[in-house]
């Protein structure tokens, strides 16, 4: 081909970009034989249509946004589910804190019948009289909402037994934990079921400890101080309430017929346990129980009694 004309997709491509314009003569890319003339314009027009997407506005770019009114697709229209990593802080409006609530008392009540395995969203959802779709706006899934009932569940035990002191006797402050604990069991019993999975056992441990800890802090203002050891009265408290709970568990949770019917009541049990405690800790009947309720215990002898 003789002609010094550029070909027209070439001149397209120089008025619009201004590229080769501007460069020297000797720069501008070699002309094309004959026989490649049309290779040649179709990557020249590749290399145009290229040169002018990169100059697009970003709001042109399919898929794309820059904002969130730049375009609107198929799928922006759905509204996304939260991720577990997403942080649910608590509702500015009384609507939304109102409806937060209801799910975490639905999700108690149920629990008292149903397994938390076998508990549905659409359970908790009709339980609570709110939409199903809703509850994505207030909990990830029921497994963060079941954590968050038993952090919130354990706080009202705590600042209860916080708020009933300082206790000016041993027998004050040992009744009032054991009856706040059995008091917890009696009215979550469903949710404490849930303490033996592996996914809340170990939240619940974390909580048992600082009530552990709370413990040995008040054994403390009645040991002497000249023969105070941190490391033991944290031993005694971790003894003593592990046992409280324990019996706890099993009165309420467990539903062992042979503890209801001796210990039918909180108050019962609560008497029960204190006593337990004093005398474990003091080798002695305590004076803040009638020890006619329990004559067998009251009655425990260091030595082997013979039958009659």
């Amino acid at each position: 081909m003789t002609t010094t004309e550029p070909r027209a997709g070439l001149l397209r491509f120089s008025a619009y970009g201004k590229l080769w314009a501007e460069e020297p003569q000797a720069t501008r890319p070699p002309r094309l034989g004959k026989s490649s003339e049309a290779s040649g314009t179709r990557g020249a027009r590749r290399l145009l249509h290229a040169v002018e997407r990169s100059r697009l506005p970003p709001k042109a770019e399919a898929g794309k946004r820059d904002s969130f009114m730049s375009i609107k697709t198929k799928s922006s229209s759905r509204p996304k589910r939260r991720t577990k990593t997403q942080k649910f802080s608590t509702p500015s409006t009384n609507k939304g804190r109102l409806r937060r609530n209801k799910l975490k008392s639905a999700t108690a009540r149920l629990l008292r019948t149903t397994a938390f395995n076998e508990l549905t969203l659409d359970q908790i959802t009709t339980e609570a009289g709110i939409p199903t779709s809703v509850f994505y706006h207030y909990f990830p899934n029921k497994k963060e909402l079941t954590l968050e009932l038993l952090d919130e569940v354990y706080e009202q035990f705590h600042s209860g037994i916080i708020k009933a002191g300082p206790f000016d006797t041993f027998g004050q402050g040992v009744v009032a934990v054991n009856t706040g604990m059995l008091k917890l069991y009696k009215e979550y019993a469903g949710l404490m079921r849930c303490v033996t999975e592996p996914m809340f056992a170990t939240r619940w441990k974390e909580h048992l400890y600082d009530w552990r800890n709370m413990t040995a802090d008040g054994l403390a203002q009645f040991a002497d101080p000249e023969y105070q050891d941190k490391a033991e009265l944290s031993a005694i408290a971790h003894s003593m309430c592990t046992m409280t709970e324990s019996v706890a568990y099993e009165i309420y949770v467990t539903r062992n017929p042979a503890l209801r019917k001796r210990l039918p009541d909180v108050e019962t049990a609560a008497e029960f346990l204190s006593t337990l405690w004093s005398r474990a800790l003091f080798m002695r009947q305590p004076r803040f129980v009638d020890g006619s309720k329990f004559k067998a215990l009251s009655h425990l002898t260091g030595e082997r009694v013979s039958s009659k």
